[in-house]
């Protein structure tokens, strides 16, 4: 599948479109073909606000893409000293702590 809405409105700023299609029940954790999650998006665009709403909403803070980059690298590589604390104090969740499969997504 390619990129979805909810990674658009959070690759680009939009926080209030980032909620209203989690209120009507977009999937939080949601992948595009390389395991870009809405979160990934959210930690390359910078935008703490969104990065908090989707952590608030369930999605998984250390699932890495396809290049075994998590959200806490990205935000880490690009600089966006903000969203580091925030994204070290997401509790684990159990689908976290499952090990990646050949393309960098957790298994289901």
């Amino acid at each position: 599948m390619g990129t979805r809405p909810l990674m658009l409105a959070a690759a680009h700023g939009h926080a209030e479109t980032v909620r209203v299609l989690l209120d009507a029940g977009a999937d939080v954790n949601a992948e595009d073909l390389t395991g870009w999650t809405a979160l990934h998006a959210g930690a390359f665009n910078g935008d703490a606000s969104i990065v908090a709403l989707l952590l608030e909403r369930g999605a998984l803070s250390s699932r890495a893409h396809w290049f075994l980059e998590s959200p806490l690298h990205i935000a880490e590589k690009l600089g966006h000293k903000d969203l580091l604390e925030l994204l070290r104090r997401a509790p684990p969740t159990a689908a976290d702590n499952v090990p990646p499969t050949e393309h960098g997504s957790p298994s289901r």
